[in-house]
């Protein structure tokens, strides 16, 4: 079956974000030992901590403006990870830093946990999302991260890696499973509306300035297209 063109890109697009996300430890591991990700901005080469960093918090604001009504949440954890990057994890900075460390993860891993529950739900012809899934996945997640952290040294750069890790694991098997189910318009902002509303409504409300400027954005320049393209 020959697969869509823009689904073919999404695929390119979310699977070359997923490694990103996958070398990110892994380079910086080889080139020095230390506690924690945020511990690396001031590597003797700090390009292997900032530029895929931002490579993947760009792609990530990208992703969730270009697509705000099915990956609006993308957005979120990009400009959190921005601000992980951006802000020192020592100094005035600190609390601020750890603040977008944590939030990113938390919310990295709560989505990643939501669209599995997705996957789970329409193997199992389940007509909407099961909280029953979202539990066991949530708790198995949690399980694998508190055996990483209790067995590996340094707890705190394997526990952050090992998140990055099923983040990314989640962009690769999203790609795959959109490009083979086309038809398949559950993204987790819709997993989490039918398992909670008031706290997707909440999720919203916080997203929506963003989404307004793109919007306006966006508007703007086809509108600008337009106009060139009625010009003679």
């Amino acid at each position: 079956m020959v697969k869509p063109l823009k689904l073919v890109g999404l695929l390119r697009f979310e699977s070359m974000l997923a490694l990103i996300l996958i070398a990110v430890p892994i380079a910086l591991r080889s080139a020095d030992d230390r506690g924690s990700i945020s511990a690396y901005h001031d590597m003797a080469d700090p390009r292997w901590f900032f530029v895929p960093l931002t490579a993947a918090s760009m792609m990530l604001i990208t992703n969730g403006l270009v697509r705000s009504e099915r990956h609006g949440h993308n957005a979120a954890l990009g400009l959190l990870l921005f601000g992980v990057i951006m802000l020192d994890h020592d100094g005035g900075s600190a609390t601020v830093h750890f603040a977008c460390a944590v939030a990113f993860f938390v919310l990295g891993l709560a989505f990643t946990t939501l669209m599995i529950t997705h996957y789970m739900s329409v193997l199992s012809n389940k007509s909407k999302p099961s909280v029953l899934f979202a539990l066991i996945i949530g708790l198995a997640v949690a399980g694998i991260l508190g055996i990483v952290y209790l067995l590996f040294d340094p707890p705190t750069f394997w526990l952050e890696s090992v998140g990055v890790w099923i983040i990314a694991l989640h962009f690769l098997a999203h790609s795959v499973w959109e490009v083979r189910r086309p038809n398949d318009h559950a993204e987790p902002p819709t997993v989490l509306q039918q398992l909670s509303p008031k706290l997707y409504r909440v999720f919203g409300l916080l997203l929506s300035p963003l989404t307004k400027v793109w919007r306006r954005i966006n508007n703007e320049r086809l509108a600008a297209a337009n106009d060139l393209a009625r010009k003679p």
